[in-house]
């Protein structure tokens, strides 16, 4: 079943204006809140928040996987023994990655 604005097949960017659906009148989530109304203004301010708060408190965590090493990074097929046509992997050397995202 298709949605008026909400089942499309395009990408559409909501973030100025964030689908809200009252659950607790709309369980099947047929109907989205007007944007004009004020309690798709209050819902919406409600979710800003908690957006801020969490963007706000959010303490930046160490990389479980910033450790590099080219001999893992090596590849040999399967059945390349057979062939005895296996690259030779360098040796194990492992390092901190950095990753500057």
């Amino acid at each position: 079943m298709s949605i008026a604005n909400l089942t499309t097949p395009e990408q559409i960017n909501r973030t100025d204006t964030p689908v809200v659906i009252d659950l607790s009148r709309d369980p099947g989530e047929m109907y989205q809140l007007p944007t004009y109304t004020d309690e798709y203004e209050t819902e919406v301010n409600k979710m800003y928040k908690v957006i801020t708060d969490h963007v706000t408190d959010m303490v930046k965590g160490r990389p479980a996987l910033d450790w590099c090493d080219q001999a893992v990074m090596n590849w040999s097929p399967s059945g390349c023994e057979a062939l005895n046509d296996c690259l030779t992997p360098p040796k194990s050397d492992p390092y901190r990655c950095y990753w500057p995202h």
